[in-house]
């Protein structure tokens, strides 16, 4: 890459997007600048009342409610592109959706053509295979309904023919 002649052959990006930087992340300095200190000719001690001082005029300096509102102007931009950024990929997405291609196939040979038309429609294949898979569900339980009805049919009947036996028995003998 050292090579000036490479650099120059790659094309330079047309379409570069520019990347949410917000200004929440920038450091919003409250206490006295370098520069500050510098100015007032204190090279060692800073006196307590020097130190107030200087950190009362930064926080004076340093307006909220400006910052709050330019936060909500950032905040508004970045909105707007999203939003067009948004409705370009849905266009986009109509527009691909919209463009079926057809295809000549005169140029083809004539197997090529018996071909093509033989193949297996792909999404009457999907369509039927997930029939299937919701039928498959259904059979299955259904089965399994009907097996705890059969099951439960069974204790039920041999419950009510052992008592139709025990009666009996009991009727005999009297």
């Amino acid at each position: 890459m050292d090579n000036p002649e490479e650099q120059s052959e790659s094309p330079p990006m047309k379409n570069k997007m520019n990347k949410r930087r917000s200004s929440v992340f920038q450091r919003q300095s409250i206490g006295p600048k370098e520069q500050d200190l510098e100015s007032t000719n204190i090279t060692e001690e800073i006196s307590h009342e020097t130190k107030k001082l200087k950190l009362q005029n930064v926080s004076e300096s340093f307006d909220l409610k400006k910052y709050i509102d330019a936060l909500k102007e950032e905040d508004k931009k970045w909105r707007e592109v999203y939003a067009k950024r948004k409705s370009r990929v849905q266009d986009l997405i109509k527009r691909d959706k919209n463009q079926q291609q057809s295809f000549d196939i005169s140029c083809l040979s004539d197997s090529e053509r018996v071909f093509l038309k033989a193949k297996p429609d792909y999404e009457e294949f999907n369509k039927n295979v997930f029939q299937l898979h919701a039928m498959a569900t259904k059979v299955m339980f259904l089965n399994s309904c009907a097996e705890n009805f059969s099951e439960k049919s069974a204790k039920k009947l041999k419950n009510e023919t052992d008592t139709i036996m025990r009666r009996i028995i009991n009727l005999s003998e009297v």
